[in-house]
């Protein structure tokens, strides 16, 4: 809430002006800046010591490989250092955008391209915060459309352009050399599945396995939606797991826009 805002916008002023204090310290006399590395190399040779400034931040540290199967934040994909941002909170929005914005609205800048606004929570409302704070700026959204999809009512020019470059793919293709490249993958592959069989298990890996931690995080959510509820309390965390990872697979849509219309 409020309070809370206030509070970490008062934290951060006091580290500026402590980490500045201590800048013009360990600067300004030798003997506190000999202790100041004393203290930072007898914390790095004990072990114990670094665990314990470490185990009170607001992270954890981590093997990378954790991040397959525990990452408790949104991501982009799985790129660890690609965290999402609340940008539906306005305030983060503002932090974010501030200077993106300041250049718009100075006329440095024609435009903006918004990649994979599918990853935001509400990308319709972003493209309308966007659009009221640059009312005149040519906005574009990175968005790969399906055959018969259509573009949300988002106040954009358009896409950045892979609608019509495949589109424009399909105009040099011909479609009568889909029969023979399809034997020749089976026969070269061995593999005599069809083409939506082998989708549907490149979907299941990809959501079990790239996207594991997501799949784990949201099974935990349902772990705890059954617990409340007599009927549903007897479902394993193994099989809500593997019903929402076959949901997942089988979904017909890249995403939904359910509290956006």
């Amino acid at each position: 809430g409020p309070a809370d805002a206030a509070r970490r916008e008062r934290r951060r002023r006091d580290l500026e002006a402590i980490d500045h204090r201590v800048r013009e310290l360990v600067l300004g006399d030798a003997r506190t800046g000999a202790a100041v590395d004393g203290a930072v190399r007898a914390v790095n040779e004990d072990s114990g010591a670094l665990d314990g400034l470490l185990s009170v931040q607001n992270y954890r540290l981590a093997h990378w490989r954790a991040g397959g199967e525990e990452v408790d934040y949104r991501r982009f994909f799985d790129i660890d250092t690609l965290a999402a941002l609340r940008t539906e909170d306005e305030r983060v929005f503002r932090a974010v955008h501030e200077r993106v914005l300041e250049w718009l609205q100075a006329g440095e800048l024609d435009g903006v391209r918004v990649d994979h606004p599918d990853g935001l929570r509400r990308p319709g409302e972003y493209f309308r915060r966007l659009r009221t704070e640059a009312p005149n700026a040519w906005i574009v959204a990175e968005k790969i459309l399906a055959p018969e999809e259509r573009l949300p009512d988002w106040p954009v020019a358009g896409t950045t352009g892979y609608d019509f470059l495949a589109d424009v793919t399909r105009v040099f293709l011909s479609p009568l050399g889909e029969a023979p490249l399809t034997r020749l993958w089976k026969e070269v592959s061995g593999d005599p599945r069809d083409f939506p069989e082998v989708v549907h298990e490149a979907r299941r890996e990809a959501a079990g396995d790239v996207l594991g931690a997501d799949l784990n995080r949201l099974a935990n959510v349902f772990v705890h939606l059954c617990e409340n509820r007599s009927r549903y309390r007897d479902f394993t965390r193994r099989e809500l797991r593997e019903a929402l990872l076959e949901v997942a697979a089988c979904f017909p849509v890249y995403r939904t826009y359910v509290g956006e219309e």
